[in-house]
């Protein structure tokens, strides 16, 4: 259904439907569903579990992943700017590697996740550049706008709460992934990952 929109509309799905794939349940999917180069932006895919799902060079600007579980996903080379990672789950081995936050930000090259499913040499892998160079104005990474920090750090969310609570990395490691010729923006990013590890220390 998204290829022949993507042939048809020349975009992931008519505005009606966006929000047609929430609660899919692949569990017991045992094909390699390959979703490589299509336009999924925008849709919805929350309270999902997705499983053998291969996508390479795939727009997922703006998809909705929230509270999904990720079960022999690859998801490679892709662009995941505003896209939404909240309570990411990997009960199978799941790799997010080399995907772009915009045209000039890639995800930096040490920051790794994986659990003790080896069916990849590292089973849940986020990966990159060495660090996330970005200024509002330098053409390491463009910021034009402080409001496009916002869904530039989105998809960063998901990804570092999933690491935080997993005790993969810290919240000082995480900060250093990121450096700038501007201040305000590095006190920005800190605030958000804070904010991060403060969530995940609260009380349920």
């Amino acid at each position: 259904m998204i290829r022949n929109w993507n042939y048809s509309f020349n975009k992931s799905a008519p505005n009606w439907g966006l929000g047609l794939f929430k609660g899919i349940d692949m569990s017991k999917n045992n094909d390699t569903v390959d979703i490589s180069r299509l336009n999924l932006s925008y849709l919805n895919f929350s309270h999902s579990y997705l499983k053998g799902i291969s996508a390479y060079y795939t727009d997922f600007r703006y998809t909705t992943l929230a509270n999904c579980s990720f079960d022999g996903v690859i998801i490679y080379d892709s662009y995941i700017y505003g896209t939404d990672f909240t309570d990411l789950e990997t009960p199978g081995p799941c790799v997010i590697l080399f995907c772009s936050l915009n045209a000039s930000i890639v995800l930096p090259d040490d920051m790794s996740i994986y659990s003790s499913d080896s069916a990849f040499d590292r089973d849940t892998i986020i990966n990159g550049h060495k660090h996330i160079n970005i200024s509002w104005l330098t053409t390491h990474g463009i910021v034009e706008a402080k409001s496009t920090l916002d869904d530039l750090f989105l998809p960063l969310e998901g990804i570092f709460t999933y690491l935080l609570k997993n005790n993969r990395t810290t919240v000082d490691k995480l900060k250093s992934y990121f450096i700038s010729d501007d201040e305000e923006i590095l006190e920005i990013i800190h605030d958000k990952i804070d904010r991060l590890q403060q969530e995940l220390n609260r009380p349920r």
